[in-house]
Order: C-alpha cells, then sequence, then structure tokens
C-alpha cells in the first residue's frame, strides 16, 4: 500500500499499527497553512476555526494532515471517509460513502506543542503526545497507584522525576483512548504491568492493552513523550515523519 513520509511516497508492508508524527512548525507560514486547509473536510476546517491562538489552529491542522496521510496509506480516500463519534467522544471510521462500512481501519489522534501525532492500526488504538506538566502535585495523588507515587518520590532529580512524571501519564492517557472511555476510567486504576502491557481493572471489568513509547527531543529542546497503546501487540519498529 502507499505511504507518505518524509516528504515522498513509498511502498510498504501492512504493519499492524503504525505511528505517523508532522512537526508543525512549518504550519507558522500562511501560505502552506492555507494550502493544507482547504484540502481540510468542513467538520475538520470548522474545529480549527473554533480555536483562538494560531498555535493551537496549528494542532488542530496537523492532526487533521495526518488523519488524511493515514487514510490513505490504507487506501482510503480522506474525502471518502465516514468519521463519527463514539458515545464518550472518541472518533471513529464508521465506513467509506458508497462502499460497504470499514471495521478492520482504527486510528487516534494527539498533539501537543510544536508536533501531533497519529495511530492507525487493524485493532482498536490510542496514542498520546505530551511535552510537559505543570502542578503534577494533585495530578499524582488522584491519578497514580501507590506504586507509581513511590517511584517518583525515589526520583534523584527533578529532571528524572519529570521524566517519569510524562511518561506515566502518556501511557495512561492512551490507555483512556483506545477504550474510548477517556476520563471515565480513574487513572489510578490503569496500572503498567510491564514494559509492554498495560493492566485495567475497574467496576468489574479487566481489559489487558499493549503499549510502545517513544522519546523526541524537540524544536526548542524540550523532550517529548509518546505512548501507544493498543489492543493487541504488532507495533512498527520506527514512527513515519509526515513532512508534505
Amino acid at each position: 500500500m502507499f505511504l507518505a513520509g518524509r516528504g515522498k511516497v513509498c511502498y510498504i508492508g501492512i504493519m499492524m499499527t503504525t505511528t505517523y508524527i508532522m512537526n508543525l512548525e512549518k504550519l507558522n507560514n500562511d501560505t502552506v497553512f492555507e494550502r493544507y486547509f482547504s484540502q481540510m473536510p468542513a467538520k475538520r476546517q470548522e474545529k480549527i476555526l473554533r480555536s483562538k491562538h494560531r498555535m493551537d489552529k496549528n494542532r488542530s491542522l496537523g492532526a487533521g494532515i495526518l488523519l488524511a496521510y493515514g487514510l490513505l496509506a490504507n487506501g482510503i480516500e480522506p474525502k471518502d471517509a465516514v468519521i463519527r463519534e463514539g458515545e464518550y467522544g472518541k472518533p471513529y471510521l464508521a465506513g467509506i460513502r458508497e462502499k460497504k462500512p470499514q471495521q478492520d481501519i482504527y486510528f487516534n489522534l494527539s498533539h501537543s506543542g510544536d508536533y501531533a501525532a497519529a495511530v492507525f492500526g487493524t485493532v482498536p488504538v490510542g496514542i498520546d503526545i505530551e511535552h510537559e506538566r505543570k502542578n503534577t502535585e494533585k495530578i499524582i495523588r488522584r491519578c497514580f497507584c501507590s506504586e507509581e507515587q513511590e517511584a517518583l518520590a525515589a526520583c534523584r532529580s527533578e529532571e528524572e522525576r519529570a521524566d517519569l512524571f510524562l511518561r506515566y501519564w502518556t501511557i495512561k492517557e492512551s490507555v483512556a483512548k483506545v477504550s474510548g472511555l477517556g476520563l471515565r476510567i480513574p487513572f489510578a486504576d490503569i496500572q503498567i504491568a510491564n514494559d509492554c502491557q498495560i493492566d485495567v481493572n475497574w467496576k468489574e471489568n479487566t481489559w489487558k492493552y499493549f503499549f510502545r513509547e517513544m522519546e523526541l527531543l524537540g524544536n526548542g529542546k524540550d523532550k517529548y513523550r509518546i505512548a501507544v497503546c493498543a489492543e493487541a501487540e504488532g507495533f512498527a519498529q520506527e514512527p513515519i515523519w509526515v513532512e508534505g
């Protein structure tokens, strides 16, 4: 199938879960912004225009660009895709216009700072990207289990603690998103079982998910963490950078 990356289209074998990342810096150029904006569906354009600040508009547009790339990579023209929202707001591919419903392609979007990220898979998926969180003490007490709180307290520096916090947070966010339940799942009930597996025990329900983490250094030397979560193993080894 076709896959877009680093400014060109190439062939790649089918992967179960593939991650796309885009640096949003280029969208600061008005000409580039308008070119991409004009290609977005009306619903995405409306969402972009609702944002008050330019950087927020860039993030929303970047997410739309990655959605289009991921659909094309799976052989779907973005204009033909029917995107709906689940009961709790998670977008999903409901079908393709004038064709049978599409049930085996899942996606999720995220953005933070100067980057947007997306994940596509053949099973339900979730993704979160973060680069900083301030005033985290209340979040830690409310959203982290005792073992996680102890690990954070044992960190030897503020930098190490900030990195570990972001690691926990992005993983938990990606799990909340893959489930489609969002913040309805108490984050303290989302526990890291090992380096690739997450266990969720909530209201007599038990789920098991698999995850993969990534780290990148941003334009201003900020560290970004990305967590990708899926119902099954099978992650692509490297993310695909989309540069248009």
